[in-house]
């Protein structure tokens, strides 16, 4: 599709806009360290339920990005549910949120991006008018509502997912986003990891700057849909079904063996 000029995006975000300019890199905007403000319409789960690898996903938030666990928790519940709504990977939702903001709900760039996600509010104000208006950028559930609708547009108009996240950048025009893409990409491959059920070897691919096996250098994703999460999901949890199982049967051995060793003794 040409990017020739703003013109080709009419009908996204609107005749008079302009394209965002790219926002500013996730280490130049602070870390989130307490609880996250969330909007009073909108409930919050106590204590989020999540099955092995959205556990595992929340553990490697907490621990990469210093978020608190029950709000890590909670991030990865709304991704799940938001993820289901979009038809998008739930970790794709993540990894942008963690490679814009940091899990930061208040950033804002000096562009004017703001929230988790950091969109450019005064282009999209009018997809937060259901959450209550502009000031819902802020409340993270909202604007990871607001960020996955516009993600999910632009893969469906753009026709793949990495010229989707250029287009997220606000490089829509130019002919690099500067590393963005690969960026988000390189993210979701730890995301991966962690879902996989190992978020410690996740925590040390993050640490060290490396990506998981998935990621591919200059590769074009094409897409990522909800269906790629619950293969992930269903494997865990098939996984630990199998892990019980074996355990279980262990026990059930070791209790053969002792009633056999008592009975020996009995007889003798």
């Amino acid at each position: 599709m040409a990017l020739a000029s703003c013109a080709a995006i009419v009908g996204f975000l609107g005749e008079s806009a302009e394209l965002p300019e790219p926002t500013a890199p996730a280490s130049e905007l602070a870390e989130a360290e307490g609880p996250l403000l969330v909007a009073e319409n909108h409930r919050r789960s106590e204590i989020p339920h999540l099955g092995e690898a959205a556990e595992e996903v929340a553990l490697y938030i907490h621990r990469s990005y210093r978020v608190p666990i029950q709000d890590a928790r909670q991030l990865t519940e709304w991704a799940l549910e938001i993820g289901e709504a979009e038809n998008m990977d739930p970790l794709l939702i993540l990894a942008v949120a963690g490679s814009e903001s940091s899990f930061d709900p208040a950033a804002r760039s000096k562009a004017g991006a703001e929230g988790l996600m950091q969109v450019m509010t005064k282009v999209h104000e009018d997809k937060f008018e259901p959450f209550g208006g502009k000031t819902a950028a802020f409340d993270p559930y909202s604007n990871m509502r607001v960020g996955a609708q516009i993600l999910r547009q632009l893969i469906a108009r753009t026709g793949s997912v990495t010229k989707a996240l250029k287009w997220y950048s606000g490089a829509a025009n130019h002919s690099t986003d500067w590393g963005y893409s690969a960026k988000v990409l390189r993210e979701h491959s730890r995301l991966l990891v962690a879902a996989g059920g190992e978020s410690d070897d996740a925590v040390q691919l993050s640490r060290g700057k490396r990506t998981g096996p998935s990621y591919r250098h200059n590769a074009v994703v094409k897409r990522l849909e909800f269906d790629r999460w619950k293969k992930h999901e269903d494997k865990a949890s098939s996984a630990r079904v199998e892990a019980v199982s074996i355990k279980r049967g262990a026990k059930g051995e070791v209790r053969t063996a002792e009633g056999s060793l008592q009975s020996s003794e009995k007889n003798s």
